[in-house]
């Protein structure tokens, strides 16, 4: 299979149809030649002939093309050469051809751009290579078009968004039940070409900073798969209950922190946790079923199944395409780590602890492991924050009793459901 060598020189390719807007990269660029190898080309025909002959980590498209357009020719190029990071750079008054290029790019660079900025995108999507030792499922996860939305909350959505009176905050409250949405939501919030000051991880604010019309267009962008369902279950999923506990985690890690960005990043983290297992339930059902075989068969967690096994994790499945797609370091790392912590080397208690003991916390109310609050107490006692539990647990009743009336009671044991 065709894939880079994590050791070999990064190669990018930058492709636009202005000469001058080339050569003004080029110069821009030459200070940064030690770090990443840049080559050049005028169309997306021209782009398509340099990756057949020639290996590229990252190739970064400008929209607007004559011919061959951005979108189109990043389309083709996850076709032919699906292990690629692929960027696009356009302006802000490119938003129809931007919303084209949704389930095809991986993150946006708006211009005009800096050195610098070119320089941390591209630095953070090629660092992205090293997350997964397996070549073949970065192909997977870089070849997936869009992830699948929870029918319930699209349709709602959809319902809801059509009513002229409804509010970000009543938006907010639906679109936070779906993980996969809100993964999306920020996906696209936090890329260079929607030009927010400051990364967030907040869903309102990206709901009141896109408005209903682009939420609209999202939504339909992710809009479900019809096979998830049966697919799930032929594997043993359950999608709605992987996403009660999601949500329930989140909602407890967040209130971990007194720092309102910190407390957003560690609710986001949370909540968007097994995004990587249903990467895997979509392109690789049999390494998930098999681990979730063995967690139950052994009484293990699932993380602990896949390491057993010898299968990539679901963390790190779900931790590079959301790194691919601009979350904040923060999250990813989080998400990467979440079933392991202390393999991160780190001193004080920090998100990826709060998406762990959240996680734990919320498997003590939601499923029949006898010691997941223990072990979420021994966990929080390594950094002397054990006193969040007399917090938390009473946090978590109330979210659970709230559930229970507003949705008709919660869903069966985790262990009940072949997904320990």
């Amino acid at each position: 299979m065709e894939t880079p060598e994590s050791n070999s020189p990064r190669r990018v390719l930058f492709v636009d149809d202005e000469q001058p807007i080339l050569q003004a990269l080029a110069r821009m660029l030459r200070p940064l030649r030690h770090e990443f190898h840049a080559e050049f080309v005028q169309s997306g025909k021209d782009a398509l002939a340099f990756l057949a002959k020639d290996r590229f980590d990252v190739v970064v498209a400008d929209m607007r093309m004559p011919g061959m357009d951005g979108a189109e020719l990043l389309a083709e190029a996850q076709k032919r050469h699906p292990y690629l990071i692929r960027i696009m750079l356009s302006g802000h008054s490119e938003a129809e051809g931007a919303l084209r290029a949704l389930p095809v790019a991986h993150q946006f660079l708006a211009k005009p751009c800096d050195a610098e900025q070119v320089r941390g995108v591209i630095a953070r999507a090629v660092s992205l290579h090293e997350l997964l030792a397996d070549p073949a499922l970065r192909s997977v996860v870089a070849g997936i078009r869009q992830l699948p939305a929870r029918p319930k909350v699209f349709s709602e959505l959809t319902t809801l968004l059509a009513e002229p009176a409804s509010g970000a905050i009543e938006i907010a409250k639906l679109v936070k039940r779906d993980p996969v949405l809100c993964g999306k939501l920020l996906h696209v919030v936090n890329s260079a070409f929607f030009g927010l000051p400051r990364r967030t991880t907040s869903i309102e604010i990206a709901i009141n900073y896109l408005g209903t019309n682009m939420l609209r267009a999202i939504t339909l962008a992710t809009a479900v798969d019809a096979s998830l369902g049966p697919r799930a279950r032929a594997a043993g999923y359950d999608f709605d209950a992987a996403q009660l506990e999601a949500i329930l985690s989140a909602h407890l890690a967040g209130q971990m922190f007194d720092k309102r960005p910190v407390a957003q990043d560690a609710y986001a983290a949370a909540l968007l946790q097994n995004v990587g297992e249903m990467l895997l339930l979509l392109e690789r059902s049999g390494d998930l079923t098999r681990a979730m075989a063995y967690a139950r068969e052994h009484g293990v967690q699932l993380y602990d199944a896949e390491t057993a096994l010898g299968v990539v994790s679901h963390a790190h499945v779900g931790a590079y395409l959301l790194g691919a797609w601009g979350l904040p370091y923060g999250i990813v790392e989080a998400i990467a780590h979440s079933h392991n912590p202390l393999g991160l080397p780190h001193e004080n208690f920090d998100i990826v602890d709060a998406v762990y003991a959240s996680t734990l916390i919320a498997r003590h109310y939601l499923s029949s492991d006898p010691t997941a609050l223990e072990r979420a107490s021994e966990h929080l006692q390594r950094f002397r924050v054990e006193a969040l539990l007399t917090k938390l647990c009473p946090a978590a009743e109330r979210w659970l009793s709230t559930e229970a009336a507003e949705h008709g009671g919660l869903q069966a044991p985790r262990a009940e459901r072949g997904r320990t």
